[in-house]
């Protein structure tokens, strides 16, 4: 049953991608889908973050010599689902997607966004300054609720 609805949300998602506009230098909004209880809360904002054009959405350039956290996106989740950071300590967070669709991982509240076409590995910079547990997550139509989150904890 639920290999039955990962393929249902698979082939719901990429009937959405196709139907995409072609990619520019703006933001290309995702398409609207009827809200349930979780997506509402989770989908507010995600016109920033169109999932659409990694070069030019992706949050910063890698950041030489910080440590590295590499997370692997498929469809549809993340591995490791759980990372930690110390706030104040730059990181390059490698987004390595090893699924067969684009995933994104970001983190709205640190304006946190990486975004990997099928196979491709990015690594994006990034320095938490404030303590805290934020969720990240894939904000393309269809993957988060398919269960693709996760969450960040940032300790000192």
């Amino acid at each position: 049953m639920t290999r039955l609805i990962i393929l249902l949300v698979f082939a719901m998602t990429m009937l959405g991608c196709t139907a995409a506009e072609p990619h520019s230098d703006s933001h290309v909004a995702h398409e609207e889908m009827p809200a349930t209880e979780n997506t509402a809360e989770h989908m507010a904002g995600s016109d920033e973050h169109s999932g659409h054009g990694a070069e030019s959405h992706n949050s910063a350039e890698p950041i030489p010599g910080a440590a590295e956290i590499r997370i692997i996106a498929t469809e549809f989740g993340y591995e490791p689902a759980q990372i930690s950071l110390t706030a104040g300590e730059p990181v390059n967070i490698v987004l390595v997607n090893e699924g067969a669709i684009e995933h994104e991982l970001v983190i709205k509240e640190l304006n946190f966004h990486a975004h990997a076409e099928a196979g491709e590995t990015v690594t994006v910079g990034f320095t938490a300054d404030e303590t805290g547990e934020y969720e990240f997550g894939c904000y393309i139509a269809g993957h988060y609720e398919a269960g693709m989150f996760g969450e960040t904890i940032i300790g000192n």
